[in-house]
């Protein structure tokens, strides 16, 4: 279970408070994903996805990563401004797309890639 929660919050979009615990702030999720693909996943993996705050999903927001239009509209939902964001993904292009719109971003290669990212982020 741990393993696919952690495979899951890669793909996270999360507001910055420096008094939290990094594993906190994992707390609201978005994903580009298709209604068949997302019935699937939301089924086998609801527990973990009970976990999160917030599960933004491209094909319910009308908009995908790496459009700015898709991170406006998350940093709009969750009120918190872009800078304040960081967006974690395995997929160049989203990095850099969250980071054109201005929002902190993390390349994830591995787990370590998040902790030690954040860790510089939060200081």
């Amino acid at each position: 279970m741990y393993r696919k929660r952690i495979a899951l919050r890669r793909r996270c979009a999360f507001g910055v408070h420096p008094e939290e615990d990094v594993w906190t702030l994992l707390r609201n999720a978005f994903t580009n994903a298709r209604p068949t693909h997302q019935r699937v996943w939301s089924q086998r993996y609801a527990e973990v996805l009970s976990l999160f705050d917030n599960v933004f999903v491209s094909s319910d927001l009308g908009k995908r990563k790496p459009e700015p239009e898709a991170f406006l509209t998350i940093a709009t939902a969750l009120g918190v401004a872009l800078p304040r964001i960081v967006s974690c993904g395995d997929l160049l292009e989203n990095v850099e797309g969250a980071r054109a719109v201005g929002m902190q971003a993390v390349h994830v290669r591995s787990l370590a890639d998040i902790a030690d990212s954040l860790g510089e982020i939060l200081g």
